[in-house]
């Protein structure tokens, strides 16, 4: 709350985490041509810019050479897998709130960007979508909010690095993902799932 007892709405930031081994595609994956004839990277950060004041690149790895300045935060070390990326971003800008995407999620738009701020409420600490049909959930293609900082860095105090950890703890919200949007948190994880949009 402010001095007048308003409700402050943090600020939204967007991050794009990078820097996986990325052994099944065989090159690294934020460097793949998307079809805006731009690279995923420059997809998934684009997309991000029309929603959020500050986007930045979470993990290390080349950039594309016609990339405009970017911030780009080294991973915590120690701490494996996406929650650093995570931690990373989150350390720098505590106040902020964040949706956090992978560059392998190339079909990510802001129509499911929208659909996922849509779901925000009062005490919520994080939004992991759910797909139609799976029983698990998406922790990338989602919404953090400063609160849930808290969870994450004790999450990787006790050495627990999947994200999928967050589901059952209280304001963490699992909506479902529209099936009109599902494919969007679709992950292109080798050559065939990137040649074959069925696969």
């Amino acid at each position: 709350m402010d001095e007048n007892g308003r409700r402050q709405v943090p600020p939204l930031y967007g991050c794009v985490l990078i820097g996986g081994a990325s052994q099944r595609m065989g090159q690294a994956k934020h460097l793949l041509p998307h079809a805006t004839g731009k690279t995923w990277l420059e997809h998934a950060l684009a997309v991000l810019s029309t929603r959020c004041r500050t986007v930045v690149i979470g993990g290390e790895g080349a950039l594309p050479p016609a990339l405009p300045p970017c911030m780009q935060l080294p991973d915590i070390p120690g701490v494996p897998g996406p929650l650093s990326g995570l931690l990373a971003a989150m350390r720098w800008a505590p106040a902020a709130a964040w949706i956090f995407c992978a560059c392998d999620m190339p079909a990510f738009s802001p129509a499911a960007m929208a659909w996922l701020l849509a779901q925000r409420k009062p005490g919520i600490h994080a939004l992991l979508p759910r797909l139609p049909g799976s029983r698990g959930v998406e922790p990338l293609g989602a919404y953090y909010a400063p609160s849930s900082r808290n969870l994450l860095e004790a999450m990787a105090a006790r050495g627990v690095c999947r994200l999928h950890a967050l589901i059952g703890h209280e304001g963490v919200a699992t909506p479902r993902v529209p099936a009109s949007l599902k494919h969007a948190w679709r992950n292109i994880n080798s050559k065939q799932e990137w040649n074959d949009p069925a696969a």
